[in-house]
């Protein structure tokens, strides 16, 4: 059980946007006692010119078990930083925008209060009237790895790569050229490259999106990512296929196929999406798991749910 509140005032100061949130949720499991909460706060000023920045805090404590839902990790607090400043460029430029910004994120153990990760972030954007937009980055990252951490697992079970315990730092650069989705096709290309870990990874993934109607998305999706390490070298490649079909302003239905080289895993998640009316909505979604167990091309059923979802919105 739990609530949340939000704030939001589009007329604070000089014309700039204001908001806060403020939530919390406990979980009540038997056999366990306290430590079973979840909550976090956030405060952001998310405008569209000029100044913008926000501060998320959240912490997971140990024994929280939402049940119908999931959490990455307990017994952890995350703090997310971000700042930025987007300059508009005169009417009739080619250019319509440039943003600089600056991310940081810092997760920690509450029960130790060592750090487990750390990244922060640089980088530069700039996009043109019809909304396409060239992005550069610099990343830095921190983990703390306590323990073996396998990083990739053979299909054949052979060969895995295990990183050490230790403090990593690594730096690594990004760029991405993303098409307008206004456009009939669209797509984006991205590229990562740089240290990784002890040792280095070069990224690059492509995505083309097709409009043939406004009822129908379709957009399929490729990502290579090739890892060198002292511990082992592998190359992870998935690739992923969406759907979306707009029936009416009210029905949807959306579908994702996702394939990865590394588990032999097919992902199926598919989902109908009803809003009879604003604040309102209904979803109903089918999720079936597939993988080539015994590496000859044919896939058997690991796993499989069928739920239902129902929202309201109060508003007063």
């Amino acid at each position: 059980i739990g609530g949340d509140f939000r704030y939001r005032n589009s007329s604070f100061g000089n014309n700039k946007v204001l908001e806060s949130e403020i939530w919390y949720q406990q979980s009540d499991t038997e056999g366990v006692s306290g430590d079973d909460a979840a909550y976090g706060f956030g405060l952001s000023s998310p405008n569209t010119n000029g100044w913008r920045g926000g501060y998320k805090y959240k912490q997971i404590e140990n024994n929280f078990d939402p049940a119908m839902g999931f959490v990455n990790q307990q017994g952890i607090e995350d703090h997310a930083l971000d700042i930025g400043y987007r300059h508009l460029m005169p009417s009739g430029s080619t250019i319509r925008s440039i943003y600089g910004g600056f991310d940081a994120y810092r997760n920690s153990d509450t029960n130790t209060g060592n750090l487990i990760t750390e990244t922060k972030d640089i980088r530069i954007n700039a996009n043109n009237n019809v909304g396409d937009s060239v992005e550069a980055s610099i990343i830095e990252n921190r983990e703390i790895i306590s323990q073996n951490f396998t990083i990739y697992r053979s299909s054949t079970g052979q060969g895995n790569v295990v990183i050490p315990p230790g403090d990593y730092r690594f730096t690594q650069g990004a760029a991405r050229i993303t098409f307008a989705g206004r456009r009939r096709l669209a797509g984006n290309i991205r590229v990562n490259w740089g240290e990784y870990f002890s040792g280095n990874r070069f990224q690059r993934s492509a995505a083309i999106i097709w409009k043939p109607t406004n009822k129908y998305n379709l957009e399929m999706s490729y990502t290579e990512n090739e890892i060198h390490l002292p511990e082992g070298h592998f190359t992870v490649r998935q690739t992923s296929f969406e759907t979306l079909i707009n029936f009416t302003p009210t029905l949807s239905w959306s579908n994702r196929i996702q394939y990865d080289n590394v588990s032999e895993g097919l992902g199926i998640n598919s989902r109908l999406h009803w809003i009879p009316e604003a604040g309102r909505e209904a979803f109903l979604v089918l999720n079936w798991g597939l993988q080539d167990l015994d590496k000859n091309n044919s896939f058997e059923s690991i796993n499989s749910d069928l739920s239902m979802k129902f929202n309201t919105t109060f508003r007063f």
